[in-house]
């Protein structure tokens, strides 16, 4: 496939794959589109440090020649290690905004219904979510946890919402799929991403999309949702994720909904973003001194 290939996609960064896909490009004169999936941070905490960072020194050295990084997020772009010369571009993930993406949602802005989708890691912000949950300000919502992770972890954040009082009005739904997945954006009048660090989010263009206005941390790319009138941007900490909770209730849910998703149709809609993908491999192509079929 990579010898047909005029342009190779390549996803991630840390894994055998990658550096045995620069190595056949570098060697061949391919270019290269890498998504690094917010991978690229230059790593300082955490573990295997010494490995990433050595990891990291081989995909710089086979980089071949006129190839470019993937960024979905100017966040993203902004905390990573670039070597010099390393070209890159902006563009997001896109999400399906068709009709059928807020059939059966309810016109009623009176419900006190969170959800949280994604992973399940430490990383993600949870616990701060579980203990939010339980201040007094917040003591009328319900939180749906969709999502999966290690088991140890799991049965960790089970513990600590049964801790907090908080079994009646926390629900894990594990991990959802299609239909499941459309419900629960369905049935969510918030949605809350409390992550330490996100280089995307997806999951906050398919909640915008489904019409749910959302909460997401400084630790995600999405200072715009202010701006934009569909949600807020605000510190991780409970006790700020709390006053958060409690200020978008006294808010017009259902119109920040509708906000969010004429911003997800302008902006994020699939052939949109496509058009401007498109652009970027006729770039590569040209620069490879080929000429793009499309």
């Amino acid at each position: 496939f990579l010898g047909r290939a005029d342009v190779v996609h390549l996803v991630g960064v840390y894994s055998l794959i990658t550096l045995l896909t620069l190595a056949y490009c570098k060697l061949r004169g391919k270019p290269v589109l890498r998504l690094p999936c917010g991978a690229l941070r230059y790593p300082k905490h955490g573990r295997n440090i010494l490995l990433k960072r050595i990891w990291l020194r081989l995909c710089d050295l086979l980089w071949p020649q006129g190839s470019t990084i993937h960024f979905t997020s100017d966040q993203e772009m902004a905390s990573a290690k670039l070597r010099r010369g390393q070209g890159c571009v902006v563009v997001p993930h896109g999400v399906d905004c068709g009709e059928d993406m807020v059939s059966g949602r309810l016109q009623s802005d009176l419900g006190r219904s969170l959800l949280y989708m994604g992973r399940l890691d430490p990383m993600k912000g949870v616990e701060n979510l579980l203990h939010a949950m339980s201040a007094d300000a917040c003591l009328d919502w319900n939180l749906e946890i969709c999502g999966d992770g290690a088991r140890a972890y799991v049965l960790q954040l089970r513990s600590l919402a049964a801790r907090l009082g908080l079994e009646n009005r926390v629900t894990f739904s594990g991990h959802v799929e299609a239909r499941e997945k459309h419900a629960a954006f369905i049935r969510a009048n918030v949605f809350v991403l409390p992550s330490y660090s996100e280089s995307f989010g997806i999951a906050v263009v398919e909640a915008l999309a489904h019409g749910v206005p959302v909460i997401a941390s400084h630790g995600a790319p999405w200072a715009e949702l202010e701006a934009r009138g569909c949600g807020l941007w605000v510190n991780n900490d409970p006790g700020d994720l709390a006053a958060a909770i409690a200020s978008i209730g006294n808010e017009d849910m259902h119109a920040m909904g509708q906000r969010g998703r004429d911003w997800m149709q302008q902006c994020y809609a699939w052939p949109d973003v496509a058009a401007r993908m498109l652009v970027v491999y006729r770039d590569l192509m040209r620069h490879a001194g080929k000429r793009p079929p499309f």
